[in-house]
């Protein structure tokens, strides 16, 4: 059983960018990616144990709060004290200080994987950059 005191290194490398975002690739995929303001969370299509397993180790390591389940074959995400229910298809934005939904306030956010729309979790309300779309 893999532990979530450290980083496992097998396939795994961990950067920091020159904007100051720590960036974790499974393989080719970023699995996780984070700032102080915005966690990001990516499993690229390959819902495995490594990459739960991974995202669980980044976010005991850094901190960052989250824990990554299945339940049923179905992802989910708890973070400060809500659980998500992550949908297959998208990365799950979680804003930790300015990223939320300009209706509700929300800080539970999906974004779709290669696109700057957003979803709110919350309202469901679907924005972008500014332009916000009900």
């Amino acid at each position: 059983m893999p532990t979530l005191t450290k980083i496992g290194k097998l396939n795994t490398t961990v950067k920091v960018d020159s904007q100051g975002i720590t960036r974790v690739t499974l393989y080719q995929t970023e699995v996780v990616s984070f700032s102080d303001e915005v966690i990001i969370l990516n499993h690229g299509g390959w819902q495995t144990s490594t990459t739960k397993n991974r995202m669980n180790q980044v976010s005991f390591v850094y901190g960052l709060g989250y824990s990554v389940f299945q339940k049923k074959g179905e992802w989910f995400v708890k973070y400060k004290g809500k659980v998500i229910k992550w949908d297959n298809n998208l990365a799950l934005v979680i804003g930790r200080k300015t990223l939320a939904c300009p209706n509700c306030d929300g800080e539970h956010i999906q974004r779709a994987e290669g696109h700057k729309l957003n979803k709110c979790l919350s309202c469901h309300l679907a924005f972008d950059e500014g332009v916000y779309h009900v």
